[in-house]
């Protein structure tokens, strides 16, 4: 495929550097993985104390719940539109999702939507929680966000997966709720093949994610013991030294993304296609268009592949995957239908560091024609 969705940048001094730690044989997690540690916190303004590198952004929003020690049979809203990931955390800590629909313009949680969601489910559920998503880079509204759980006494944790280095309000994500999620696969910006880490304010939460993190050990009274029933979601070594590297060239990679993002809304200006808000702050791990009702998304995202673009759906309206709709969709008719319609006609193009301006003129010229050939404009 020529003109692919992602593309990871390794470089070949990233390369030496995994290399290097591979030939030393101390692969599992160690000191890389703390000097990581380090560089993530110095990043976002943090103690290296406040941060923890992991397996996934999975495991990271795991072991977020875990460290909150939630009760089981309690409930914590969440988008309908994410990557079920999301979503799954919550099933496995055994509590129940309450579903709430998202923006029509960010994709993010709507806070209409949240307040009215809860009104609607807090009679019958014990909710104590929320977990919002900065969907493909771009922040949720915080400020509305936050003073509406501390209103109702919820906890919140921020799915930072696709927006490492995003900023709200000058401030960046991750850090505006109790515990923060971030991931490093190779769909983001920056990457360590599969990896993630969880931030928060408080040391004793990332200190509680830690020890879950590592099956539980901690020291006590001078020697290791057991002190949870925890899980292995350490990052190895070679993970975390390719994600140093990577990190030292973020920065550069999202003002990239940023100017790439604005050619895209130069050329798709069509009555058929809706482009995502152009927010401050956002680091556009992707970009969705969303199309109107007539036009068929899979037959275009077929005709790109023909002409070497590779396309594919944002996320997932998590109502409408067999596991949720079975167990909850009775609860929620036409009560997601933002996410509906993204999920149905929303088409992620081509965004990364390694993609030209001309690259990008050339996905939307050809996006244009399709729509040209099958609709007539």
């Amino acid at each position: 495929m020529k003109y692919r969705l992602a593309d990871p940048m390794i470089d070949d001094h990233q390369i030496k550097m995994v290399e290097d730690v591979l030939k030393s044989k101390m692969l599992v997690h160690g000191a890389s993985c703390e000097t990581f540690e380090a560089d993530i916190a110095a990043y976002l303004g943090l103690e290296k104390e406040q941060v923890a590198v992991t397996s996934s952004c999975t495991a990271s929003l795991h072991l977020a719940l875990l460290s909150l020690n939630i009760p089981k049979n309690k409930a914590i809203m969440v988008p309908s539109f994410t990557f079920p990931a999301t979503v799954n955390v919550v099933e496995q800590i055994g509590a129940t999702p309450i579903f709430v629909d998202v923006n029509e313009d960010d994709y993010t949680m709507s806070v209409d939507s949240l307040r009215n969601t809860y009104d609607s489910f807090k009679k019958d559920y014990d909710i104590v929680g929320i977990i919002v998503v900065h969907e493909f880079g771009a922040s949720a509204d915080m400020n509305q966000i936050m003073a509406f759980a501390r209103g109702n006494g919820l906890f919140v944790i921020e799915d930072a997966a696709c927006a490492f280095g995003t900023e709200f309000e000058k401030s960046k994500v991750g850090l505006l709720s109790d515990i923060g999620c971030f991931s490093f696969h190779p769909r983001k910006a920056i990457t360590t093949g599969e990896g993630g880490a969880v931030v928060a304010n408080s040391k004793d939460l990332i200190k509680r994610c830690k020890i879950f993190r590592n099956h539980g050990m901690d020291m006590v009274d001078g020697h290791i013991d057991f002190v949870v029933p925890g899980l292995n979601y350490r990052l190895t070594n070679f993970q975390a030294v390719l994600g140093i590297g990577q990190l030292q060239h973020f920065d550069d990679w999202i003002s990239k993304r940023r100017a790439l993002q604005l050619v895209y809304r130069a050329y798709l200006k069509h009555p058929m296609i809706h482009l995502p808000k152009d927010q401050e702050g956002h680091t556009w791990q992707s970009f969705m268009i969303v199309l109107e009702d007539r036009v068929n998304r899979d037959m275009l995202k077929e005709n790109l592949k023909l002409k070497e673009i590779e396309s594919n759906y944002g996320a997932y309206s998590l109502l409408e995957t067999q596991y949720y709709n079975e167990k909850y969709g009775n609860l929620y008719a036409e009560k997601t239908p933002i996410s509906t319609k993204l999920y149905r006609q929303g088409l992620c193009l081509p965004l990364h560091q390694g993609l030209s301006e001309e690259d990008i003129e050339t996905i939307c010229n050809e996006v244009l024609l399709c729509l040209e050939a099958s609709y007539g404009y």
